[in-house]
Parts: C-alpha cells; structure tokens; sequence
C-alpha cells in the first residue's frame, strides 16, 4: 500500500428499494476505495468494486479483478471486515 496504513473510514450499507438486497461495505484508505457486496438477491458475495483514486479519481476503471491491485484489494478488505468487527451493533 502506498504510503502505509493511514486511518480509513468503513461504511456499511443495508438493503435497498423495492426489495432488493444490496448489502455492501465500503471502506477509503491510502488513495483507495474498496466496496464489498455481500450474498443477497443481486450478488453472490465475491463481487466489489477496487479504484485507485490517485489515477482514477473519477472512479471509471474497477480494479477489483485486476491481478495487479490484488495485493490491495485483499489488504483493504482484510482492513474493512477487522473495523467492522470493532464498530458497535
């Protein structure tokens, strides 16, 4: 990770309209976002979403399958469900 670890915000997000589950969890550190969807009606639980905000500030190329932002995705990700286990219920 560029920079090292930084402080970074999770964020989880619940069901969405019209019945339709989208449960994701988001986390923004060291010039990434990482979005994780979990199993619902629409996902399986292996998709997200990976952007490099330094070279993709607009966030129009995924990463999340690139081979080369794999080392960052699972240590995002590895960070989002570690700050999530601590947050309150």
């Amino acid at each position: 990770m560029r920079g090292g670890r930084a402080a970074g915000r999770a964020l989880d997000g619940g069901p969405g309209a019209a019945g339709v589950g989208v449960h994701l969890r988001t986390i923004t550190r060291d010039g990434w976002v990482c979005t994780t969807y979990l199993p619902g009606t629409v996902h399986d639980g292996r998709e997200g979403e990976l952007y490099d905000l330094g070279a993709d500030p607009l966030q129009r190329v995924n990463l999340w399958d690139d081979p080369g932002a794999r080392a960052a995705r699972d240590d995002l990700v590895d960070d989002l469900r570690s700050a999530l286990a601590r947050a309150p219920a």
